[in-house]
């Protein structure tokens, strides 16, 4: 399971150094608003390699096109609510006479009881799960 920490700001720091979004998808080509497609994608190809059984090429089909050009917006977006997620669901540690016990925040605060606020909480299981994980640590 990737480190989900890192995997987020992974997901950030190439957001910042990608070309600003929106793209769009315009067949097999990627444009931006404020942006040619060759500021996103380029096709250009190195003589030396192609000019001598190389081959060139853009980006294979439309399909792909569009999925790049909705996970420049979409991929951020979904790191923004999945970190919203993780900070509401945080684990703390309380004693009620046994030892301490690690519970969910998130899940304490609406009220639910002890039991059912263990740590990691459904939610955060859920998330580790999703990324191939299999706790929630």
């Amino acid at each position: 399971m990737p480190d989900l920490q890192n995997l987020l700001d992974d997901i950030d720091r190439l957001d910042q150094q990608a070309t600003k979004g929106p793209w769009e998808s315009l067949g097999p080509n990627i444009e931006s608003a404020d942006y040619t497609k060759d500021d996103v994608v380029s096709t250009d190809v190195d003589c030396s390699t192609y000019c001598y059984g190389g081959i060139g090429r853009g980006i294979q089909g439309p399909k792909n096109a569009e999925f790049i050009a909705l996970a420049r917006t979409a991929l951020p977006q979904l790191a923004e609510a999945l970190r919203a997620a993780l900070e509401w669901h945080q684990p703390f540690q309380w004693s009620f006479g046994y030892g301490p016990v690690t519970s969910c925040k998130g899940c304490a605060d609406q009220g639910l009881r002890q039991e059912e606020t263990t740590y990691p909480c459904p939610t955060v299981q859920a998330i580790h799960n999703a990324l191939g994980g299999d706790d929630g640590d």
